[in-house]
């Protein structure tokens, strides 16, 4: 069970008396620093606190969630019955000097991922348009952020069907690097190529938010998006009604370099990946793809690691705000053997389930949602059923029930 927060707690505190409400005017206020013009400050429910000039547009938001998490855990694992807050972060993201140029900083103030609960960086960049007419636009973005890499990643964690990503997706994408990125849009038909310092696939020995790059060779990423019957923005991830139908498709290659260290046994790591993935949505139906593939190696070697992975999911939202919605999510690892698995080759592996043995995982999972204020907020239920299968002769399958 879920309750997504997705309204800023400093507006909250500041304007308890249109807390309730969708939207409010509030008093414009001048603010000497940003310049002679007068600067109106708005609140809405689910979205936060908004100032706007003629000469920047600002954005204020504080939102997370709470779970509550039962596992009953095969092969004699320790079952649990626990409270977690996945996330808590603060976003703010908006225009400088004109509509060209934008930015967005969200950084968890606490982050569930360790005991000292460090905050951590989740996105900072800022991208400036450099080419503008009536059919396409160029952008150059700069800073960390999402990669582009997997059609699930890119929506919001707050803006999605269920209330964790899949199995595919948290083990070959979900994972923020800093880097630069080319855009272009033009028309239905969306572009792009990225240099970046480390691995987007969260599950992989290589990957590290806020990392720096080890070596002079950087990881470069390019893709594209078609959307069939006008704007599909990743930013309505896999919740929004449509009153008019829509269709999506996508992909993109992923190229890895990274040394495993210096001197005379330093060998590179070369990593290449492919994503491709798709959506459809009509009314309150929807349904969406991801497929991936990862395959590394270490110059030199014999060995390589092979792993595969996809997501098929559909849901329905009625106009009243109840959702309802399936997933099945599937990888299939073949760790590097031999020796490139020795000299520390990129074995990606969930340390939960295979534990970076070869195998299949297969998860299913139902979820039901009342969603508040349109889509800001909401209250989650869902159960996972995860299907563990070793290759090895005598390793024990498994079968982990999450709700």
């Amino acid at each position: 069970m879920r309750s997504q927060l997705g309204f800023s707690l400093l507006a909250a505190a500041l304007l308890s008396p249109v807390a309730l409400g969708q939207s409010s005017n509030l008093d414009s206020i001048r603010i000497p620093a940003a310049s002679e013009s007068e600067v109106n400050t708005t609140y809405k429910a689910g979205k936060g606190l908004n100032f706007k000039s003629e000469n920047f547009d600002f954005w204020l938001q504080v939102y997370g969630a709470t779970d509550m998490i039962w596992t009953d855990v095969d092969n004699g694992g320790q079952d649990t019955l626990t409270f977690a807050h996945p996330f808590v972060r603060v976003n703010t993201w908006g225009s400088l000097w004109d509509d060209m140029t934008s930015f967005k900083l969200q950084w968890d103030p606490y982050n569930d991922g360790g005991a000292t609960k460090n905050g951590t960086l989740k996105d900072f960049w800022i991208k400036r348009v450099v080419f503008k007419n009536d059919d396409m636009s160029v952008s150059i973005r700069a800073g960390q952020g999402k990669t582009y890499h997997g059609r699930e990643f890119m929506a919001s964690a707050a803006k999605r069907n269920f209330i964790r990503s899949s199995i595919a997706s948290r083990t070959f994408s979900d994972s923020r690097t800093a880097g630069g990125l080319a855009m272009l849009h033009a028309n239905n038909l969306s572009a792009w190529l990225g240099a970046w310092n480390t691995s987007t696939a969260a599950a992989s020995t290589l990957s590290a938010e806020e990392g720096a790059n080890g070596d002079n060779e950087l990881d470069w990423s390019a893709g594209f998006r078609y959307d069939v019957n006008g704007p599909f923005s990743y930013a309505m991830g896999d919740i929004a009604r449509s009153e008019n139908w829509n269709a999506s498709v996508g992909g993109g290659i992923w190229l890895g370099n990274t040394d495993n260290g210096q001197g005379a046994g330093a060998r590179d790591n070369e990593v290449f990946a492919w994503n491709i993935n798709g959506a459809y949505k009509n009314k309150g139906m929807s349904a969406q793809f991801d497929v991936f593939s990862h395959t590394s190696e270490i110059d030199g070697t014999s060995g390589e690691a092979d792993n595969m992975g996809w997501t098929l999911q559909g849901g329905y939202i009625t106009a009243e705000g109840w959702g309802f919605a399936g997933r099945i999510s599937a990888i299939s690892m073949d760790p590097a053997v031999g020796a490139a698995a020795t000299a520390g080759a990129n074995v990606i592996g969930t340390a939960s389930t295979l534990g970076g043995a070869k195998g299949d995982v297969f998860e299913y999972s139902i979820n039901g949602t009342r969603y508040f204020n349109g889509m800001a907020h909401k209250v989650q239920a869902e159960i996972a059923l995860q299907d563990i299968d070793f290759d090895a002769a005598g390793s024990t399958d498994a079968s982990n029930l999450i709700f």
